[in-house]
């Protein structure tokens, strides 16, 4: 039985069978939702080509080639989550989702004298609201009202039967009684400045009640994830404290090259995920101001992820040295490939487990606590620039968290804690933390899950070693991105890529045992010692 309970082989295809059954079996809860998805999104090219079409209407002057344009995909995150929590997503779907779509394309077109924001349709090339960037003034009080409800006449709209609300902020806001999901009321939001209309947005609007909620369990994400940073530095900071005060005995050659790879891919995906801060502008127009300050805390970020990682890397193979814990082969030894193979089985195993173990606990938070969640804008696919490279962040994600949650994290905590179960419990629930602001509600649902995750994770790596669940949390990860991929990338390339991602940790270990074989054959072999004479 103790064989069973221990065995990842047996275990793997369990995990494999939770995660079909959970997933894709039309009855659970977190099968596909009724609402289209990415899978039914029209190209970002079919979106621009819309938004261009729009502006160049409207703007007499503009011409498509003095014209630089971003797209980003985003989500009406209050709607989308009202129709979640209430259980209305198959009622909306039926009716209106694809004519009031709750995803949507953002396009920035800039041209000399003109900026718009239009929104386009995710799933038709139609635009569906748009605003635009005036510095217009005009002498006297112009009837804002008078001039959003001609707007609607013009677009066919009757204004006289809808409920009119004068916002604060100068936006006239129509309802229409008539149309409702829930609670939730079609609204059209004419926003007008200097005598014209600058903008028109429509769409169903939440209750506010609803809105106050979401928005308060966001700021509570935003808190914890700011003390998370916080947690994170003084990680850091210890362990190069670790690394410099014990430094004769460090190896700083420890996780190198897993840095290497970390910062490379750092770089890569972060000039990949750029339309995401598109999307986070929300309705305000960035400026070069906003941009400057994204570049340069990209970099700050980037700096002290980098160093922090290698510190981690160094810190955490010394104090794993010292306590006796041989957490990786080594290249000295002659069965290093035979270690990685093991590793690399127990990787597939572990992380197959895993994906069966997540998706029971997120059914039991559905079923049975109310959890729900929105698609989110910060890490959807369709926020890429090349999306046959989001995977990768699949690796990025389990090189830097199991270094400094695992390799060094455990060891760390056990000479503080003294005991091997609290450091795995105490670094999984730091771990947890920083994974609070992913739109799963309420916020502290990813706190217990991913912290069972961790505890998983940390134990394996006591009994197997570091390798096994670098590879377990790489898969794990390649394998839901790569759902992703192919979910947009409905055809035979998409599949073939997805399965070269599953496959790339198989990939990493053939290199790793070619390069010790290589290693060996070029180190001369010590002499035999001299015989008595």
């Amino acid at each position: 039985m103790k064989r069973i309970v221990f065995s990842l082989p047996f275990w793997g295809p369990v995990g494999a069978l939770l995660f079909v059954v959970v997933y894709f079996i039309p009855a659970s809860p977190l099968a596909e939702t009724p609402l289209p998805g990415i899978e039914k999104a029209i190209s970002r090219q079919e979106a621009v080509r819309a938004a261009l079409e729009f502006v160049a209407a409207r703007e007499p002057g503009f011409s498509e080639k003095s014209a630089s344009v971003e797209i980003a995909h985003e989500t009406a995150e209050h709607l989308a989550g009202y129709l979640a929590k209430n259980g209305l997503e198959r009622e909306y779907a039926e009716r209106y989702a694809e004519s009031r779509p709750v995803e949507f394309y953002k396009v920035d077109v800039r041209a000399p004298g003109v900026r718009y924001y239009v929104y386009v349709n995710l799933f038709r090339p139609e635009v569906i609201g748009w605003r635009k960037q005036s510095a217009g003034t005009v002498s006297g009080t112009p009837d804002v009202g008078a001039i959003a409800a001609r707007f609607l006449k013009n677009i066919g709209v009757d204004p006289d039967r809808l409920e009119r609300v004068d916002l604060p902020d100068g936006t006239i806001r129509f309802v229409d009684p008539a149309a409702a999901v829930g609670e939730a009321r079609l609204a059209y939001r004419i926003f007008v400045q200097g005598g014209e209309v600058t903008g028109y947005r429509t769409g169903f609007e939440p209750p506010e009640s609803h809105v106050a909620w979401q928005t308060r369990q966001k700021i509570y994400a935003a808190v914890v994830s700011i003390l998370y940073l916080l947690l994170f530095v003084a990680v850091v900071i210890a362990a190069w404290s670790v690394a410099l005060a014990d430094r004769k005995h460090a190896r700083f050659s420890s996780g190198a090259v897993w840095t290497l790879l970390f910062a490379v891919l750092f770089i890569v995906l972060d000039r990949n995920g750029r339309p995401a801060s598109l999307a986070a502008a929300g309705e305000e127009f960035r400026t070069a101001t906003n941009d400057a300050f994204i570049f340069v805390s990209a970099i700050g970020f980037a700096v002290v992820s980098v160093a922090g990682l290698y510190g981690c890397f160094v810190a955490g193979e010394r104090l794993c040295r010292r306590l006796g814990w041989n957490v990786w082969p080594q290249t000295k030894s002659e069965d290093f490939g035979r270690q990685i193979v093991r590793h690399l089985k127990d990787g597939y195993s572990l992380a197959l487990f895993m994906l069966g173990l997540q998706a029971l606990l997120l059914w039991i938070a559905w079923t049975r606590f109310g959890a729900w969640g929105i698609n989110d804008p910060n890490t959807s696919i369709l926020n890429q620039i090349w999306p046959e490279w989001f995977p990768l962040t699949g690796w990025m994600a389990a090189i830097q968290e199991e270094a400094v949650f695992r390799l060094f994290g455990i060891p760390a905590c056990f000479y503080v804690l003294r005991n091997r179960l609290a450091a795995v419990l105490a670094t999984s629930l730091l771990w947890s933390l920083g994974h609070v602001t992913y739109p799963v509600y309420p916020v502290y649902t990813r706190i217990w899950e991913v912290t069972a995750l961790g505890v998983v994770l940390g134990l394996v790596f006591l009994r197997r070693g570091w390798l096994t669940v670098l590879f377990a949390h790489a898969i794990f990860n390649l394998v839901m991105i790569s759902l992703m991929l192919m979910a947009v990338k409905q055809n035979a390339a998409g599949v073939a890529i997805a399965l070269a991602y599953v496959a790339s940790p198989a990939a990493i270990a053939l290199v790793m045992t070619a390069w010790h074989r290589l290693l060996r054959k070029r180190t001369p072999a010590a002499p035999a010692p001299a015989a008595d004479g």
